[in-house]
């Protein structure tokens, strides 16, 4: 199973981030709400998701309700994917990589809360340059953090919940 460890966003950021405008463009996918969400770490292939959620869960017993805080304007990671920051999750995304360290792919270097908008297609070259930046300022209160289990497709990954670990009041 291909797996990371997630934060959602709030009902009610979901529904200001439907209003966003996504105008169509060649070669740019633009993420859907099922998709919408902060990974906290990546882990990769691994046949036990339980092993993983016992970990994020010691991980969240440490780490009370926590707000994060998104936007206030779009940016680029890397040439590929339009995102909005996410910030107030970087000590919680560090319990977790400490937890699961030894699990799964090897730790990417540096986390960057990010919620992505939108991807663009290999050889589409600098098309988020051509397109407006997407202004949103919202926060959520986040009680809990998930084990997902991802699966590739043609019109993106198709995410599905494996594991739970509530936040708890330290």
């Amino acid at each position: 199973m291909r797996l990371f460890v997630a934060v959602w966003p709030s009902p009610s950021v979901v529904d200001d981030l439907r209003w966003l405008d996504r105008p169509p463009h060649p070669g740019v996918r633009w993420t859907m709400a099922d998709q919408w969400h902060v990974t906290l770490q990546f882990v990769g292939e691994l046949e036990d998701p339980g092993l993983l959620t016992s970990r994020v869960q010691a991980a969240a017993s440490g780490v009370g309700p926590l707000v994060a805080e998104m936007g206030p304007r779009s940016g680029c990671l890397g040439p590929s994917v339009l995102c909005l920051p996410v910030h107030g999750l970087d000590a919680l995304a560090g319990a977790v990589r400490a937890a699961t360290a030894d699990l799964g792919e090897p730790e990417r270097p540096d986390f960057h809360g990010h919620l992505t908008l939108a991807r663009v297609r290999r050889g589409a070259g600098s098309v988020f340059k051509r397109l407006p930046a997407v202004e949103l300022a919202s926060s959520w209160s986040v009680e809990e953090i998930t084990v997902v289990a991802s699966a590739l497709g043609g019109t993106g990954s198709t995410y599905t919940i494996v594991g739970h670990a509530p936040l708890h009041r330290p």
